[in-house]
């Protein structure tokens, strides 16, 4: 019932939503099904699985990617492929956003938003998205926007009347001045602020380094700036596919998916408005390589690596007042394999999603818990 787990959700009522970007129904665009979202609903002895919504292609759309839910129980995702193909450039669709709402009678799925390639954007799958408290929704794509770059933009879904208004508050530029190919979801930091970051683009030699950025609102509109280009290794990391965790007082952290003395990532602090830069972690392969996500439970930030550990494949970790600890290391047979997106559960409890690992028959990944 799916495969290659691709985002994790946790509801009040200590149910997992799980996005699985390939299984389900035949699908003209991907291969292997065109990927369903399920839910894991706690029991006396473990876990029910059910599936409240398969994707079918082409409008419904295929490949669904990172999820998110709202306090009402709604889950918000995208995915890479279906929607609108009338762009040249996206042949399977250029993409979207789906909402799947609880009912008395089950779940009902629908599509917010169909993107259009070119300077709509496409491959909206950038990281997931983040909902506000009055319901927007804001997300990135990783191509489109300026048609002098196609470097990716940020996007935001206004709730109206009839549906959703979408608004693009930045088509990113391309090196030396801004970034490109952003892979990551939004945070929300003080005062409405959204940070960012973008896998390529920057000052750095050859461009591809990426940044960290603020969006903000003022006067009605959002004003867009480069907190911090990445100046790749040995002094700094490079690539950051995961976005950035506000922490209290604006500082925030992040990891970048290369870079650092070892070329294998960093975890990184960033002070308020891009003030001073901090490295907290050089992965060096033990200790993990590669990070993936991090997310935030109490005064612990928890992250992924998809490589590195004893054997290679992946780990999860702790940071505490900047000082990381293992918490464990995947070794790629029906415990998972190359962990990605993490929830923090109460406690200290980790629950977390890898992508391959699991039925040796399938090595399709697993759903995950770890517990002090």
């Amino acid at each position: 019932m799916g495969a290659n787990p691709s985002g994790i959700a946790l509801l009040r009522n200590g149910t997992f939503v799980v996005a699985a970007q390939n299984g389900g129904t035949a699908c003209p665009q991907a291969t292997g099904g065109c990927g369903l979202i399920f839910k894991l609903t706690p029991t006396g002895n473990g876990y029910k699985q059910s599936i409240i919504h398969a994707f079918r292609g082409g409008a419904d759309g295929a490949t669904p990617r990172n999820i998110v839910v709202d306090d009402a129980g709604d889950v918000y995702g995208t995915t890479d492929l279906g929607g609108d193909d009338r762009d040249a450039s996206c042949q399977n669709g250029c993409g979207t956003i789906f909402k799947i709402s609880p009912t008395p009678h089950g779940y009902h799925a629908s599509i917010v938003y169909r993107f259009h390639g070119g300077a709509d954007g496409y491959l909206p799958s950038a990281g997931g998205l983040f909902v506000d408290a009055l319901g927007a929704i804001y997300g990135q794509t990783s191509l489109g926007g300026t048609p002098s770059c196609g470097c990716g933009t940020i996007y935001r879904m206004t709730p109206t009347s009839g549906g959703y208004q979408k608004s693009v508050l930045h088509a990113f530029a391309g090196p030396p001045n801004d970034g490109a190919a952003p892979q990551s979801a939004l945070s929300q930091g003080e005062r409405g602020a959204l940070y960012g970051t973008t896998t390529s683009g920057g000052s750095c030699a050859g461009g591809n380094c990426g940044v960290a950025f603020r969006v903000a609102p003022r006067s009605g509109t959002y004003r867009y700036r480069v907190i911090h280009a990445f100046g790749g290794p040995p002094a700094d990391g490079f690539n950051p596919e995961f976005g950035v965790i506000a922490e209290p007082g604006g500082a925030l952290v992040g990891a970048t998916n290369g870079g650092g003395t070892n070329h294998q990532g960093v975890t990184y602090r960033l002070g308020r408005m891009g003030g001073a830069y901090e490295i907290l972690t050089l992965f060096n392969g033990i200790n993990g390589a590669n990070p993936r996500f991090l997310t935030r439970g109490n005064q612990t930030i928890y992250g992924s690596t998809f490589s590195g550990g004893s054997v290679n494949e992946g780990l999860v970790y702790a940071l505490h007042a900047g000082a990381q600890t293992v918490l464990y290391a995947f070794r790629g047979g029906t415990d998972g394999a190359n962990p990605t997106t993490l929830v923090a559960g109460p406690g200290h409890t980790v629950y977390g999603i890898t992508n391959a690992g699991g039925d040796p028959t399938c090595a399709c990944g697993v759903v995950f818990k770890i517990a002090p």
